[in-house]
């Protein structure tokens, strides 16, 4: 008893009839003193037995550890309820409740924060994917058309030149190359940027696409064996899965 009525967290020791036979000077100082109460409102305020109640079960030789909320205190304790065999011999259930009510708070604080940096990242995900097909929609058509139009002047030129200009028709052509070049490039930089196959064709063939052009790009060996995986995730999770890709190749 001395141990018992030392200790910060609240004991108590209920009888097989729900009377509270002891609780120790931590558990009077927050709920008053014992005076005869049974313990559904005694511990948690209530008319008659709790509807959660396991004072069968630890009679029965149980040891139950859950947690509860008290309408007396607000608070929420983690509870250890064991059978406890009183000093006369009669079986009885001998509880700890520890007051966990701030531990909870900062899990539910982290909860929410983890939700809200998931929000975020998602929020960050769906603007940069805006930004790059904005990009690639601008390098496609401005950039792209501006260079076509310059190929287009320079086969013009290229046509009407002398039969004696030849330097000046192989600049002409060398331009044209390089144009095309350049113009190769830019739709592989929008493709990268924002990939229509993904939205077309779904995931799987995105993957394929991204893979074998990644190994033809920079002439590796690469061996891919995947089945095919859209009906697997949310559609909304298919461009993440691919940038996670895209990046792992990089």
């Amino acid at each position: 008893r001395a141990i018992l009525d030392s200790m910060k967290d609240g004991v108590y020791v209920i009888g097989q009839k729900y009377e509270v036979l002891y609780a120790n000077p931590a558990l009077e100082k927050e709920l008053g003193p014992l005076k005869g109460h049974n313990c559904y409102d005694y511990l948690f305020d209530q008319p008659g037995v709790c509807s959660w109640c396991n004072n069968m079960k630890v009679f029965a030789g149980e040891t139950i550890q859950w947690e509860g909320q008290s309408l007396k205190t607000g608070k929420i304790y983690n509870i250890f309820d064991t059978p406890f065999v009183g000093p006369d011999g009669t079986l009885c259930k001998l509880g700890i409740r520890r007051d966990i009510t701030e531990r909870k708070k900062v899990e539910e604080a982290l909860i929410d924060s983890e939700k809200q940096l998931r929000s975020l990242s998602n929020q960050l995900m769906k603007a940069q994917e805006t930004e790059r097909k904005r990009i690639a929609r601008e390098l496609h058509d401005e950039l792209g058309q501006s260079l076509l139009v310059m190929k287009l002047r320079l086969n013009f030129i290229e046509d009407n030149l002398l039969s004696h200009q030849t330097n000046l028709k192989r600049e002409c052509e060398d331009g044209i190359q390089y144009i095309d070049q350049v113009i190769e490039n830019i739709r592989r930089l929008s493709r990268y940027l924002s990939p229509a196959i993904l939205e077309d064709f779904g995931l799987s063939a995105a993957l394929r696409w991204l893979i074998n052009n990644f190994a033809k790009r920079y002439n590796m060996q690469v061996m891919m064996d995947m089945a095919d995986i859209d009906s697997l995730l949310p559609s909304h999770f298919h461009v993440v899965v691919y940038r996670t890709v895209q990046e792992a190749l990089t």
